[in-house]
């Protein structure tokens, strides 16, 4: 994860349900930013590529950015505390639940990836670390939590396998097109 995604992290995201155009996060630090998903999980993944893009273009021209909501970015159960820290605000709109919030943090990642190219992948590693993160996977809570770490973990598994094991959680998790991008990558790898 680059420093721009972990800043887009610390930015508050509160999702809102619409008729026509699913689920539609609003970002009150940047109210121009739109983008939207079919499910909650899918908006708040949306949401975070889109305000980590906005960084990006803020800082290349040198313009200020509005100030973040300090939230941690050390790990998954940081962004189900940020859920509930977000649960409390008062509002009339969609409230994602803490599983949907993790939801949406583990398929953006899983999408940075995938969009992302070496840098953001973890190294291939052996012994004792690729043993410990093989223990996290067996002991996950969750396919949220086993996404999520073979997106953050370095591990033993070759970076194509990685691809093909997230392209299936993601769609076991429902999310087709998401599943399609992380497909499309894991052919690309092992094109190379």
């Amino acid at each position: 994860m680059t420093d721009l995604e972990r800043e887009a992290l610390c930015y508050a995201v509160t999702i809102v349900e619409d008729a026509d155009e699913g689920f539609i996060p609003r970002m009150p630090a940047f109210p121009r930013i739109y983008t939207n998903g079919d499910m909650p999980a899918e908006a708040l993944a949306n949401a975070y590529d889109a305000l980590a893009l906005t960084l990006e273009w803020c800082y290349e021209r040198g313009l200020p950015t509005p100030a973040t909501v300090p939230i941690s970015e050390a790990g998954l159960a940081d962004f189900e505390a940020a859920a509930e820290k977000l649960a409390a605000v008062k509002t009339t709109s969609y409230r994602m639940s803490a599983d949907e919030f993790r939801q949406g943090a583990a398929v953006w990642a899983a999408l940075l990836t995938a969009d992302g190219g070496a840098h953001v992948e973890p190294p291939v590693v052996s012994g004792e670390q690729a043993r410990a993160t093989e223990a996290k996977l067996a002991h996950a809570g969750d396919d949220a939590e086993r996404l999520f770490i073979l997106c953050r973990e370095p591990s033993g598994v070759p970076i194509v396998e990685r691809a093909h094991h997230r392209a299936r959680l993601l769609e076991k998790m429902g999310f087709e097109a998401a599943a399609a991008v992380m497909r499309q990558r894991a052919i690309s790898l092992a094109a190379v």
